[in-house]
Parts: structure tokens; sequence; C-alpha cells
């Protein structure tokens, strides 16, 4: 734990089987990105962060040598792993649960799969948490015009996009009550954990999000991700030979 007046935990999703990825036997989560795993790009992320004192990473049990290999050389003490669940909801629920014990007053929830997150983001989302919001989520309006097709071949409508966002992790919460909420809620299947709230007609603040903290899907993404770690960090380059 840090020194911290507010103990702040992270909790990495990296559960995920990343089915639309396309490297074989390889989930995404553990495909490598400038040298380093991309788990390990977000998980670094937390650990060196000075407002978090804990990262929790919820895996599936059978990736657990993808897991160790990737966290190689990051002190132990940092981090923990936990097993997760058959779905996102039961993996969430297992890693608060494990997370509990250290109390932490707010937790934030990060896909392992946005391995570009940065320190200004998460710096953002414990801003808003520290100054009373319950939860917190980074969101960017949408710009695109949007169509709906419900059929391959059938009628297209244009949406209207006012008041339309998409959003990203980390979403950050007190943490008793997305625990509360995650054990009402733990056989039902949301994409996000914003989503709980609601259910209990909550409703989180909003923080500018980050268009470079792209969510790996498919095999391309990684190089769009290499593009950005790049501009980020100075032009990383790596090779062999």
């Amino acid at each position: 734990m840090n020194n911290n007046e507010v103990f702040t935990a992270a909790l990495i999703v990296a559960a995920g089987s990343g089915t639309r990825f396309g490297a074989g036997d390889l989930p995404k989560q553990y495909a490598p990105l400038l040298g380093r795993a991309v788990m390990r790009r977000a998980v670094d992320v937390f650990a060196a962060h000075p407002a978090i004192g804990h990262v929790c990473i919820v895996i599936q049990p059978e990736h657990r040598a993808f897991c160790e290999t990737a966290l190689a050389a990051l002190p132990a003490e940092k981090y923990s792993i936990v097993d997760g669940g058959m779905t996102r909801q039961q993996s969430v629920l297992r890693g608060l649960e494990s997370l509990a014990p250290r109390a932490p007053r707010h937790v934030l929830i990060h896909d392992a799969a946005r391995p570009c997150v940065t320190a200004a983001l998460v710096n953002r989302v414990c801003d808003a948490l520290n100054g009373g919001a319950q939860a917190v989520i980074p969101a960017l309006p949408i710009t695109d015009t949007i169509k709906k097709r419900r059929e391959a071949d059938g009628p297209v409508t244009t949406q209207n996009r006012e008041g339309l966002f998409t959003v990203q992790t980390p979403q950050g919460f007190a943490f008793e009550n997305i625990l509360s909420l995650h054990r009402k809620h733990a056989d039902e299947s949301l994409t996000d954990d914003a989503a709980l709230l609601e259910h209990a007609a909550q409703s989180p603040a909003f923080v500018a999000g980050d268009r470079g903290n792209i969510k790996i899907t498919y095999a391309e993404d990684i190089s769009i991700a290499e593009g950005i770690l790049a501009a980020a960090h100075g032009d990383i380059r790596t090779g062999k030979g």
C-alpha cells in the first residue's frame, strides 16, 4: 500500500479469450507490443502511478503461465493475480472480492486490452473521485454520422448523435458501492461496469477520454497501438537480427 491518505486500487481485467483477435492460442492481452505484452503495457501504467496503491489482475486460470511471463521483473508487492470466472461480470466480482480485505476507498477498473492508457487519464479519473464523485467514466462525444440497419439488406436510418458518447476504461468507482452492485447483479452480463449504476438509478460523472486509448480487438490494432506508443514515448523501436 502507498502512503496516500486515500487508498485507490486498480483492477485490470485480463480474463477474456480474445476470439476475434486471430492469433492462434495466444490471447490478445498477451500479444507482443513493442517488446512487452499488451496487458503488461496497461499494468505498468497503474503500477507506476503514485495514486494507485495496489494492482489486481484478473485472468483465466489456464492463462497463468502467459501472465507470469508477461509480468516478469515487476516487483511482486506491486500486484496480485486472481482467477476470473466464465463472464466478465464474474471476473470483476472475483477481483473486487480479493481487494476487499485491503479496504480501498476507490477502485479503477481497466480492460487489459487497452495498452495505451496514460497517467494523465488516470489522473482525471482519480481527481474526479477525490472530488466526491461515486463513479467516473472517460467518455468521448461521437463525431461520426451514425447509421442503423437491423438486417443485412434492411432499411437504413440515420441516428441523432446528439448526446451520444463512446466510453473507455479505466472507470473509477467508490469501492463499496461498486462491490455491492456487482454482488447484487452477479448473474447478469453487461459490457462495462458503469452499466450497473443504471440499475441503481445512479449516474456517473464524465471526464474527457483519450482518443489514443484504443482497445485491441483485431490483430491489425497492434500496429495502431505501436504508432500511438511510439509517438507518446519518443519513437520506441524493437527488433532482432
